[in-house]
């Protein structure tokens, strides 16, 4: 695994990296997200299978705008500062 800051442990990754590399899988930010995302999902899946559950209440008008107008605000100033999404 070639190593990133997402991927690293601590800063005794470069001098003790090689007795580390096989721990990086499991203590590594990246294991962290994807054992979260893993955990969420299944989270999820055992949810939407739970028959007392019953369907969330749709947001109201004024939360929707709210939402939308946060969405709008936030998606432009990652453009500002990014350049990204521009079409």
């Amino acid at each position: 695994m070639e190593l990133s800051p997402l991927n690293a442990l601590s800063p005794l990754d470069g001098r003790y990296k090689s007795k580390l590399d096989n721990l990086r899988p499991y203590f590594s930010e990246y294991a962290l997200i994807k054992h979260r995302a893993m955990v969420e999902v299944e989270w999820l899946k055992a949810l939407a299978g739970e028959a007392a559950l019953k369907e969330i209440a749709p947001f109201s008008a004024t939360s929707s705008r709210v939402m939308s107008a946060s969405t709008i605000f936030v998606t432009a100033r990652l453009q500002a500062r990014t350049g990204c999404g521009t079409r």
